[in-house]
């Protein structure tokens, strides 16, 4: 495993600046160590399309967009908050693009990441953005339980099924060439699916060394998911290469639970954050 981690040293004013930027191109850098991309030429857009991906947890659907490389011309549509610049439903790029699935954090969005995803498609990625159920800015009632903790991973094996399945976007997509950026929840989602498998016992252990971390220790609602008795389920071999940004729940995996990762990975830990607060992590959590 090859695990280059980042660790930013910024003030208070910078690291809300750091927050607040777009990401697309520190995760098209970071991105181009694993799967090759070709320079967006002028007449490169993003195209987009909806896709409504069957939940295998049960529920309410994935609600999924893919972002792709055309040559069809984009025009400015606003959806909700965001301005985008895309074709919407335009025919694909020909070609063997790479293909990158974005995992938002608790109470995002399938639009959340919109300027990444853009970014990543002029420059001849394929990038899918799901909306996890119950888990995102309409609906977080699964927050802390198993639907969350493992039904985000298997959300994006379901996804990566669609894709790679779909009678369009199928034929443009390079299976050899998949990776994942994870933002917060999205970072602890993207580990499981590259090997990682946490260990929610350890969290009992760290809550009562950091009992002033809110979002690991004030809103559990187990410290063990129920009906999970196997991590291996989720991995997903097709991933070959994982982006972490600020990913939650670090203090549940240990040395054992890292043993299996055996993709490139890109950890980002901002220095002032005040959500994931993560400390220096201690012998009784570390194992």
């Amino acid at each position: 495993m090859l695990v280059m981690s980042a660790r930013l040293d910024l003030g208070p004013e910078r690291a809300r600046y750091l927050r607040a930027r777009p990401l697309h191109s520190v995760v098209f850098l970071l991105l181009l160590a694993t799967v090759a991309a070709a320079e967006a030429p002028a007449t490169r857009q993003s195209g987009f399309t909806r896709l409504t991906v069957a939940n295998p947890m049960g529920g309410g659907a994935i609600q999924t967009v893919v972002w792709y490389p055309t040559t069809a011309p984009a025009s400015l549509i606003k959806l909700g908050p965001f301005d985008l610049d895309v074709a919407i439903n335009s025919e694909p790029e020909a070609g063997a693009h790479p293909f990158i699935v974005i995992s938002h954090g608790t109470g995002g969005s399938n639009l959340g990441h919109h300027d990444t995803a853009i970014y990543l498609a002029r420059h001849g990625f394929v990038v899918a953005t799901p909306m996890h159920p119950g888990d995102n800015f309409q609906d977080t009632s699964a927050y802390g339980t198993d639907a969350q903790l493992f039904g985000r991973p298997r959300h994006v094996k379901a996804v990566l099924d669609a894709v790679v399945a779909h009678p369009v976007f199928g034929r443009v997509v390079d299976t050899a060439r998949i990776g994942i950026v994870g933002m917060s929840a999205g970072g602890y989602t993207a580990l499981v699916l590259v090997g990682g498998k946490p260990d929610f016992s350890k969290l009992g252990a760290y809550c009562r060394e950091q009992p002033a971390d809110p979002w690991v220790c004030g809103g559990r609602k187990s410290e063990a998911p129920p009906g999970v008795t196997d991590w291996a389920l989720v991995r997903d071999p097709r991933i070959k290469s994982a982006v972490l940004l600020a990913p939650a729940l670090g203090p549940a995996f240990d040395r054992a639970g890292l043993a299996d990762v055996r993709v490139p990975i890109r950890l980002y830990r901002p220095e002032a954050d005040e959500v994931l607060r993560h400390v220096r992590t201690t012998p009784s959590t570390c194992g």
